[in-house]
């Protein structure tokens, strides 16, 4: 049967619906002509197309043909549409004592492949497979070539049971045969074990500088931890915090200036170094100068009177405390030579009570103590 016919028959016998056996082929074998339409599809002969194509096209594609064939082949048998014509059996595996063999014939009309095991039965070589006939002793090995049934005893294995944990069943071991997979003795449950704690753990505080552990009792089974009334904790860590162990300390004073506001400081732990009462801003204090000096000072002279000088404060420059007058301070002649001791001034000199004359010098000096003293018994006994 020539391609374009056979393909012709595929179709009538399948239509060329999207779901149909006809148009599957087509799709898998063609997949890069599908958009051109089943009609490029037909022969190896230039002839039997219908837009006349050239023999390289066709050619380039034969092998597509004949995998078409053998794809609708097995479609149209499966479906009783066409006859095979099939050709003698050819052994493709041979059989040995534990595996069966392969036998396929094909058609010489589509290519459509036909298989059938083969076993050596008939020397008593059978390939058996356990199969279970839900009996506690027993199961049937069935010959898969040719249905040969014999019975065998179960080859019973333990499957290994599940230990119970704190809150989660656990269960036995359950034993099966091993052949037909048929369970013999079925698996039991164990209950919970609960939880069993260990010693009770008192913790540690936290501090600023450690972090702490809540007080806590662990299950030595599943390793969770709880408080003193059985309740799971999610976790005993606990941050460090503001329970701070070192000495408060005060920092960052700054006095408040007649320009500048002051800070009361910040009280800090030494141990951590991290404030634990921040301080206050505090208003500029106008009486409170730092940077002062004294200004139009003026000493008094013989004649003249001085002045002590203004207080005058530099950073808000004006005058904290005003100065005072200072009397003259008068001409002073100590040795009475008639002069000035400090500006050389001509001055009256003092006489002598008694004798009504100035003594000048060391001499000067030594009479006139001896005339006031004559001037004191003088005037005692007068």
């Amino acid at each position: 049967m020539e391609d374009y016919d056979y393909l012709q028959l595929a179709k009538e016998a399948f239509g060329t619906g999207a779901d149909s056996p006809y148009t599957q082929a087509m799709n898998k074998v063609f997949q890069y002509y599908t958009s051109k339409g089943s009609k490029y599809v037909y022969s190896c002969e230039s002839s039997k197309w219908s837009d006349g194509g050239s023999y390289e096209f066709v050619g380039h594609d034969y092998s597509r043909f004949e995998e078409a064939r053998r794809i609708l082949g097995e479609a149209l048998s499966a479906a009783g549409g066409v006859e095979h014509t099939y050709g003698e059996w050819s052994t493709v595996v041979e059989p040995d004592d534990t595996h069966n063999g392969l036998d396929v014939r094909t058609c010489s009309r589509c290519g459509a492949e036909e298989s059938r095991k083969t076993a050596l039965c008939a020397e008593g070589k059978h390939i058996y497979e356990a199969v279970c006939a839900d009996d506690p002793d027993s199961h049937d090995m069935v010959c898969v070539a040719c249905g040969d049934t014999q019975t065998a005893s179960h080859n019973a294995r333990t499957v290994e049971g599940a230990e119970p944990t704190c809150n989660l069943f656990g269960r036995t071991g359950e034993v099966v045969c091993a052949d037909c997979g048929m369970v013999l003795t079925p698996a039991g449950t164990v209950a919970p074990t609960g939880h069993i704690f260990g010693e009770w753990d008192e913790g540690k505080v936290a501090t600023c500088m450690e972090t702490g552990i809540r007080a806590h009792k662990q299950c030595t089974v599943c390793s969770k931890y709880f408080d003193a009334n059985d309740n799971q904790m999610a976790t005993t860590y606990i941050a460090k915090n503001e329970n701070h162990v070192g000495e408060e300390t005060l920092v960052d004073v700054r006095a408040a200036t007649c320009t500048e506001t002051g800070y009361t400081g910040d009280i800090i732990c030494s141990a951590c170094e991290n404030v634990i009462t921040e301080g206050r801003e505090e208003p500029v204090n106008a009486s409170n100068h730092v940077n002062t000096a004294i200004i139009n000072r003026q000493d008094a002279t013989c004649t003249a009177a001085g002045y002590s000088g203004d207080l005058y404060c530099s950073d808000c420059e004006k005058i904290v405390q005003p100065g005072a007058a200072i009397a003259a301070r008068g001409h002073t002649d100590g040795n009475n030579d008639g002069k000035c001791d400090r500006c050389g001034a001509e001055v009256q000199q003092k006489l002598c009570p008694y004798c009504h004359q100035p003594h000048t010098g060391f001499i000067g000096k030594i009479i006139g103590f001896f005339h006031r003293i004559a001037y004191f018994f003088k005037n005692l006994f007068s």
